[in-house]
């Protein structure tokens, strides 16, 4: 048995498995209400929550508020816990995104977190529709960072603190998690007191160039490790997508290698848990998101991973995470 009590019903919780939502190229209407269908099939499967990321201008498969999407999960569900991971905060007023964040804990008290990031030279849509130079999204995520963290644990200044959605967050204060793409990111978060989000396409024996300096600064917060991973036969088109879709953004080469070496894929459900244990322990997180999609998953397929994963997988990944933490 390990040595920490898990938390999973906590957003991005100690021992807690998540998994992201996208809107697999619906129109609007039926995309939003589809992420909401997700969000409902992941409660009842027995995830503990679900995560949705930000973009603009319709780029790929993502939506442009994760955050608002996040409520309206909430607002259908009992349990499960939801959130942006990640939201572009070199977008937005960390003192706004505070509020919206803290109003929803008010609602749905310990059941949303968010994750947040500078943002990715890959995807420029989202700095021309914000109107904010894209060389600059790192110095003002750094900026912004410290401002919400110490916000949604309770400690805001200013007339931000006189909010009183704001000050419920002293009894029930919000997880947040930042990006990171180096040992100085892993280094800010840990001075900001906030928990770690590397990406998906790093590969685990990578993670600790991020995670390791993390912890050397006082990290204390979660390590949510993200893996793409399938329960059921192997498909060439699912990791043909995947490389396909890299191939168009930065260290596609090394994005290729990394997909072929760490996806997660087998029919056995105590093969896949296996998988994502060894990652998490590996890397030295405390946490798991599964990342189940690639460009031609249509949205029925989707459901019925959710669902088969959430029956066969998680038991087994929630027994065996126990004893590994």
């Amino acid at each position: 048995m390990g040595s920490h009590a898990l938390e999973p019903s906590r957003p991005f919780g100690r021992g807690s498995i998540s998994a992201s939502l996208y809107i697999h190229g619906q129109a609007a209407r039926e995309a939003a209400a589809f992420l909401v269908k997700q969000g409902q099939v992941a409660e009842d499967s027995g995830f503990d929550g679900v995560t949705i990321s930000e973009h603009h201008g319709g780029w790929y498969e993502y939506v442009p508020n994760p955050l608002l999407m996040s409520s309206m999960i909430l607002g259908a569900t009992q349990r499960i816990w939801a959130g942006p991971c990640p939201m572009l905060l070199s977008l937005r007023p960390p003192w706004l995104v505070a509020e919206d964040m803290a109003w929803i804990n008010a609602r749905f008290p310990g059941r949303v977190g968010g994750g947040f990031a500078p943002g990715t030279q890959s995807s420029d849509v989202d700095y021309v529709i914000a109107g904010i130079p894209m060389e600059d999204r790192r110095k003002i995520f750094g900026r912004h960072l410290p401002v919400l963290a110490a916000a949604l644990r309770g400690e805001a200044t200013g007339q931000l603190a006189n909010d009183p959605a704001i000050q419920l967050c002293k009894e029930t204060p919000i997880p947040v998690l930042s990006s990171v793409g180096g040992p100085l990111g892993a280094k800010r978060a840990g001075a900001a007191g906030t928990g770690l989000v590397p990406s998906s396409s790093n590969r685990i024996e990578d993670l600790h160039n991020f995670i390791d300096p993390y912890l050397a600064a006082g990290g204390k917060g979660p390590i949510l490790i993200n893996r793409r991973a399938w329960f059921g036969k192997p498909d060439a088109r699912r990791l043909e997508s995947l490389i396909e879709h890299h191939a168009t953004r930065p260290l596609a080469e090394a994005g290729e290698r990394h997909f072929k070496a760490d996806y997660i894929v087998s029919e056995d459900p105590a093969e896949v848990a296996d998988g994502l244990v060894d990652a998490v322990v590996g890397a030295r997180g405390t946490a798991v998101n599964i990342k189940f999609f690639y460009k031609e998953l249509q949205p029925d397929e989707m459901l019925r991973q959710l669902a088969d994963f959430g029956k066969y997988v998680v038991p087994i990944f929630r027994k065996k995470i126990a004893e590994a933490l």
